[in-house]
């Protein structure tokens, strides 16, 4: 069951999240319980519940909304809410049939709902949070404010700053609104470190002063210690570009077509450091400006996400010193290298995990893992002799004494091949903090953490700031829900595969119109602060997706090539940091995992040479625009079909007009005094600009 039981106390009457309760009862022989939501990724670990008396039971703090949930027994077993009659089907990803149902738990929705029925000002759904960084935060040179209030309920919303005595007022028209909420921002073009202020409500008929203690006082809000930054990081509006390295080059004998051209087997194909070394010269005429490259460590999977020992780069990759050499060059090139840290789980065949199998409880990396049973000897004989078995043969094939057995122990998914680690142990957190250090030496960027979405905030937090320290990349892999994750505290940034499900429904399934897709797109960048939103690794394909080219051929295959450009145009225009998955700048191809990890085609007979131009030109215009790197963002509906996205930052502007339906559209030329700087099936004359379906056109502000 849940239930809510308070609300943040912020202020005399005002107030933040609602504390919500999780309880159900312990499940019989349950080590763990874990809750599974969308603050969670829809995954095990980030929040572990706790043993009292006969029930399992956590309590979170979450702003209003809709959240499905259900619990998640030893990693492994779903569990629906038994006390919650109450469910929903889920479906995770746009371009894939996969669903399943899960409870339902509904947050301080039918208090907003009465509040815009009846168009009442309540005073308890007014939310301003000093103490989340999305509500208030400098950056580079501004200060950003943000309120949000029952919709339709107000005419206006002012900001009073008080500084030096002196008070300025300014006042914003929303920013957004979605069923039930208006969303208001202020950016004051000042960078304040602390701040006194407090806001101003306007309804039809009547003036509301909103401070410290909430509705009706004018006791100015204090924040001092004002989170944001004053200058770029590097990371910020960077493009990215992806390389899994099995399949991306190979330095001996290069992939052929046939290769790709064949299905992709779970094997390794040969890719290598040397072959990435030999290819810097096109990464750099591309443009790209950081490499994030999958697992490079040894591991007994071609994917290398079952790292045994993080160390050492596997055999068939290089050795260390190709990779120095890698680094330096890349570098020379003004490229930066990212690397993947595989925090949630190991190989059975890593040491620590050989050790705690062959000691048993007399080895404190038995604590390293998730055991569900008390000790080696209580193992079973037949699963005894098929473990050691697993772990002589490298870890290489599941014999047969474990197949259709369930591992004894916690692990991703279930797998026998990837144990979990204890990630509440001091000395995990210790041996990844080694591991961090040893790469940082080698003069890595950082690193994107896999399933960093699965482990608990603390530990992430550990990590971040070791990593802080040494001014080096923190990235979470979260798949779902990455607003709801404290980022800026818990790590630098993270991938957003948000904006990538978001722009499928919108273009290619037609599940939500552009008013929808617009809400969602500005209610992640309202839940993060500006240099969080601009830094989002974001992507339209990866080693874990369908490649974009296949998913557009599967649902627009008459105008491929006109979806490409207007989907990467509007990649590279919108917030956040560009990621181009390895081959997909050529046209490559491929469905689901394994088919998006076929080789790299290097015979350039086959690639689109016509996409592999335009990309180039949009990674050049990136570069080129400061405010597409570091700009605010704007979105808008234009002639009901026509998608506005609009960058600005001091006197720069970039505006992006989409035409996203089927349909030619007209609309009025106002941009006459900015310079186009693209155009694709669209045309200008007169006052009128003429869209093709697909079509769309980028000015900047002269």
């Amino acid at each position: 069951m849940y239930k809510i039981i308070g609300r943040e106390k912020l202020g005399k009457n005002r107030y933040g999240r609602y504390i919500v309760e999780y309880s159900i009862p312990w499940p019989e022989k349950a080590r763990h319980v874990y809750l599974a939501s969308p603050y969670t990724s829809y995954f095990p670990g980030r929040i572990k519940l706790t043993k009292e008396k006969d029930r399992a039971k956590t309590v979170i703090k979450l702003y209003e909304g809709i959240y499905p949930y259900y619990y998640i027994v030893d990693s492994r077993k779903p569990l629906l809410d038994s006390e919650n009659p109450y469910k929903v089907v889920v479906r995770l990803f746009p371009d894939k049939q996969y669903e399943f149902t899960a409870s339902l738990s509904i947050i301080g929705l039918s208090e907003y709902s009465e509040a815009v029925r009846e168009k009442t000002l309540r005073p308890d759904l007014i939310i301003h949070n000093e103490d989340d960084p999305a509500f208030i935060h400098k950056y580079m040179g501004y200060t950003i404010v943000r309120i949000y209030v029952p919709r339709e309920v107000l005419e206006k919303v002012c900001l009073a700053t008080i500084v030096d005595g002196q008070e300025e007022i300014l006042c914003s028209g929303k920013l957004f609104s979605n069923n039930y909420i208006d969303y208001y921002q202020f950016i004051l073009d000042k960078e304040y470190t602390s701040l006194n202020y407090y806001f101003i409500l306007y309804t039809r008929n009547r003036q509301y002063y909103f401070g410290k203690n909430g509705l009706g006082d004018k006791t100015p809000i204090i924040k001092n210690n004002i989170p944001g930054i004053e200058e770029p990081q590097w990371f910020i509006g960077t493009i990215y570009y992806q390389i899994f390295p099995d399949s991306f080059s190979r330095s001996s004998k290069e992939f052929t077509v046939e290769e790709y051209m064949s299905t992709r087997e779970r094997k390794v194909l040969g890719g290598d450091l040397r072959g990435i070394l030999n290819r810097l010269d096109y990464i750099e005429e591309l443009g790209v400006e950081a490499l994030y490259l999958t697992p490079i460590y040894r591991a007994s999977s071609y994917h290398r996400y079952d790292v045994i020992d993080h160390k050492t780069i596997d055999r068939v990759l290089g050795n260390t010193n190709e990779f120095i050499e890698l680094v330096r060059k890349a570098h020379e090139r003004e490229i930066k290298i990212i690397l993947d840290l595989v925090v949630h789980h190991s190989s059975p065949c890593s040491k620590e995990f050989r050790t705690a199998i062959k000691k048993g409880t007399r080895s404190s990396y038995w604590r390293w893992y998730l055991f569900l049973v008390d000790n080696i000897s209580s193992l079973d004989e037949r699963v005894y002799k098929g473990i050691n078995k697993y772990l002589k043969n490298e870890c290489r094939e599941i014999p047969s004494e474990l197949v259709g057995q369930e591992p004894f122990y916690e692990s991703y998914f279930g797998l026998w091949q990837m144990p979990k680690y204890n990630h509440y142990n001091a000395e995990v957190i210790n041996f990844f903090k080694n591991i961090m250090k040893y790469w940082f030496v080698l003069e890595v960027d950082g690193f994107r953490v896999d399933v960093g979405l699965g482990v608990p905030d603390q530990f992430n937090k550990e990590l971040y700031s070791f990593s802080r320290k040494h001014n080096k990349l923190y990235m979470l892999e979260i798949i779902h829900g990455l607003q709801y994750y404290r980022l800026g505290e818990i790590a630098d940034t993270a991938m957003n595969y948000y904006f990538r499900n978001n722009i499928v429904k919108l273009v290619l399934t037609k599940e939500i119109e552009l008013e929808k897709f617009i809400e969602e797109i500005y209610q992640l960048y309202y839940r993060l602060p500006i240099y969080i939103a601009n830094s989002l690794y974001t992507l339209l394909s990866s080693h874990d997706t369908a490649r974009i080219k296949t998913v557009v051929k599967n649902y627009s295959s008459e105008k491929v090539g006109d979806v490409l450009k207007l989907l990467y145009t509007i990649l590279f225009i919108i917030y956040g940091s560009p990621a181009i998955y390895y081959g997909d700048e050529i046209g490559l191809e491929g469905g689901d995992d394994p088919e998006c990890r076929k080789p790299m085609i290097w015979n350039e007979e086959f690639w689109d040479k016509t996409l592999l131009t335009y990309i180039k030109e949009l990674i050049s215009l990136r570069k080129k625009y400061r405010v597409l790197r570091y700009g605010f963002t704007k979105l808008a509906i234009v002639a009901d079909k026509v998608l506005s996205i609009k960058r600005f930052f001091g006197e720069e502007e970039v505006v992006g007009l989409f035409n996203i339906g089927l349909d030619q559209i007209k609309i009025l030329y106002e941009y006459k005094n900015y310079k186009v700087l693209l155009k694709e099936k669209t045309r200008v004359y007169g006052d009128k600009i003429v869209f093709e379906p697909y079509g769309f056109i980028v000015f900047s502000k002269q």
